[in-house]
């Protein structure tokens, strides 16, 4: 399967004003989603219930929270949560996010 990231069919959600979720890969059978986030602003710290996180930064910067702190991030940084940590992102920054198992918006 092959899908680009810019393709404008692709489902967008935006839990608040200042963030832009694209999805553009997820199945049950490979155990992980894959989204495009735009971030310009606070996304809100949420908890990671039902598995492991990886924000990648592809453009502009912003903050990343997980172990209790605040970690500044830039194009090529990565952050790992694990499952039953809390996390957000925040700043002014284009991204993406690897979720395994596939990303439910109800148990975040």
């Amino acid at each position: 399967m092959l899908k680009s990231i810019n393709d404008s069919n692709l489902p967008v959600r935006s839990p608040d004003e200042n963030t832009k979720i694209t999805q553009v890969f997820s199945d049950a059978d490979a155990e992980m989603s894959f989204v495009k986030i735009e971030c310009s602003g606070d996304h809100g710290i949420s908890s990671n219930r039902s598995g492991d996180r990886i924000y990648y930064v592809l453009e502009g910067s912003g903050e990343v929270y997980f172990d209790n702190d605040w970690h500044s991030v830039k194009p090529g940084d990565c952050a790992y949560i694990r499952k039953g940590r809390s996390c957000s992102i925040r700043g002014k920054l284009k991204g993406l996010i690897i979720n395994s198992p596939p990303f439910n918006p109800k148990s975040d």
